[in-house]
């Protein structure tokens, strides 16, 4: 029995000791030759699928079988500039080339035996650590091809010939960054992403044929770039971008801190800029992208998303009147604008959330500001679908906001997209506010102080816009108003003409509206648009020939009108 059991012992020793040498003997092989193997398939693979194009290089390249680790170092793709140039010569549609440097390539718990006995890639984890992209784009040359489809376009891993299937749980690139050249100008153009994280999970593809929707064949790809930052418009602007993250599970895109601000102060801003211009500084906490379609943007190049959300904008535009204007600008009218992005886009419905603008003038005096805090907003929809501006549809912005940082401010905008006119209609109301808040614009721009009153309420049942003019009627109720003209000089005889003019303002404008008597006066808009300057300019402008319409100032166009609403009353 003591025999036996000893033979027996004697006999798994040697099957372990077999066993274990013919592993460590494949382990062995692995090791100092699967290494070379491996090094050699993915050398020849890049080559022959980029067809002499691209060149792979590798530095130490270990494979353990157990726990299944694949670990590369040093990894580069390195292109062929003279056979890309041949390429460009004869294919007008090859004008990018690719260089890439890798630190590390890890590759975790590799299923070596499905690998080899079913042709079955299953991988844990893959981890790819500081990879250099560079993208060098060059103008096209040559003869052209006839154009492609980009409905021939795939968003699915194809498998090459000899493999079943592929399975990998994780991806994850980590301390990358990106680089874009582009040489098509007379001088060279450089966009550096200095910061970029890209992780995917539960890849899947096969042979099967099965229609598979999820881009890249992965549940989700989520990319995360960081302190991308460039100047713009010949140094006047420096255009900066916090963190941009997006999720194709979540359909979705996100930035966080968006910033477009002047390099130059006020003063130095307008001299430089030499004309008039819209000096604008615009910051924003978080941009948000939801319901993004991502296989029409990758496949169509077509933005189709169902909300855009903007929080925390700060607005900021200030023109300096003092400069003369740069002959035949026209800076366009939203209706305008959105037909000429060249990007195709379709958002259901965008809004803005706890924002402000400030629109500010100079002449000669300080700057006049108009300001609205607590802003928000809904614009819906937008786009520039082809079928869309063919047929003209109605964008509709609704929004409130609180003017002067005091009165609740309503407004709702149409716009006809396209319009022949550039028409678009405004209804709008303000609630009571302390009429003095107006003393920020009125002062420096028309010469007016306010020294009392209270606004009751301001009513613009609809005002009219089109590219050349706007007309409407403006109901402004108002007690206990006093102004005062402010003098220009210190003279005495320019101090007896402002008093004696500021005393007739006040007996002719009336301190109440309506009246004690109860007669209201109405004020009518209509402003001839200054082409040149903004949209901000011409929608200020336009109230306030109502306002002063209301107080009495009437043009001669503005007379006519009142004497035919007049005439319909009786």
């Amino acid at each position: 029995m003591k025999r036996r059991s000893k033979w027996i012992k004697i006999t798994l020793l040697s099957i372990t000791g077999g066993i274990l040498l013919i592993l460590g003997i494949v382990f062995t092989f692995a090791y100092f030759k699967g290494s070379q193997v491996l090094k050699k398939y993915l050398t020849e693979t890049v080559y022959k699928g980029s067809r002499g194009l691209y060149r792979l290089e590798t530095g130490d390249l270990h494979i353990t079988i157990i726990p299944g680790w694949i670990s590369i170092r040093d990894v580069a793709l390195i292109p062929d500039t003279a056979l890309f140039r041949k390429w460009q010569m004869a294919d007008s549609s090859v004008s990018k080339l690719f260089s890439v440097n890798i630190s590390m390539i890890q590759v975790r718990g590799v299923d070596f035996i499905g690998m080899l006995r079913k042709q079955k890639f299953d991988i844990r984890k893959v981890i790819i650590i500081g990879p250099e992209i560079k993208i060098d784009i060059y103008k096209s040359t040559g003869k052209k091809e006839e154009p492609r489809s980009r409905q021939t376009r795939h968003i699915r891993i194809n498998l090459p010939a000899g493999i079943q299937s592929l399975n990998i749980s994780q991806v994850r690139l980590l301390k990358g960054s990106f680089r874009i050249i582009d040489h098509r100008a007379d001088s060279l153009k450089e966009v550096i992403f200095p910061s970029i994280a890209i992780e995917a999970d539960n890849i899947h593809t096969d042979h099967s044929g099965t229609p598979d929707p999820r881009l890249f064949n992965a549940d989700d790809i989520r990319i995360r770039i960081a302190d991308y930052s460039m100047s713009l418009d010949k140094g006047l602007y420096r255009l900066s971008l916090g963190v941009l993250s997006l999720s194709t599970g979540n359909s979705s895109v996100k930035l966080n801190k968006f910033s477009l601000a002047p390099t130059l102060g006020r003063k130095e801003f307008a001299k430089k800029a030499v004309f008039q211009a819209d000096r604008m500084n615009i910051s924003i906490d978080e941009i948000s992208l939801n319901g993004l379609k991502f296989d029409s943007a990758v496949l169509k190049g077509k933005i189709l998303a169902s909300r855009l959300t903007v929080k925390g904008l700060l607005l900021d535009d200030f023109r300096d009147q003092s400069y003369p204007r740069k002959p035949g600008l026209k800076p366009p009218l939203p209706q305008d604008l959105i037909p000429k992005i060249p990007l195709p886009f379709s958002i259901d419905t965008v809004c803005v959330q706890q924002s402000k603008a400030i629109y500010s003038e100079q002449k000669n005096a300080g700057p006049g500001t108009v300001s609205f805090a607590d802003l928000q907003g809904k614009l819906y929809p937008l786009t520039n679908d082809s079928l869309k501006l063919q047929q003209s549809y109605t964008m509709h912005l609704v929004g409130s906001a609180l003017l002067m940082g005091k009165g609740k401010f309503t407004a709702s905008f149409a716009f006809k997209v396209p319009s022949n006119h550039s028409s678009f209609n405004l209804k709008a109301n303000i609630g009571n506010m302390d009429l003095m808040e107006f003393n920020q614009v009125v002062t420096p721009l028309a010469g007016i102080m306010i020294s009392s009153g209270k606004l009751i309420k301001m009513e613009i049942p609809n005002i009219l816009f089109t590219d050349f003019q706007s007309t409407g009627i403006l109901k402004f109720y108002y007690s206990d108003l006093e102004i005062k003209l402010i003098r220009k000089d210190s003279s005495s005889w320019t101090n007896i003409k402002t008093s004696v003019l500021g005393f007739a303002a006040n007996t002719y404008v009336g301190s109440d509206n309506p009246n004690r008597n109860g007669k209201f006066r109405e004020g009518v808009i209509r402003f001839h648009r200054d082409t040149e300057k903004s949209i901000f300019n011409y929608l200020w402008k336009s109230v306030f020939t109502g306002l002063k319409s209301t107080v009495g100032i009437n043009s001669k166009e503005q007379k006519e009108i009142k004497k035919e609403r007049k005439a319909k009353k009786k």
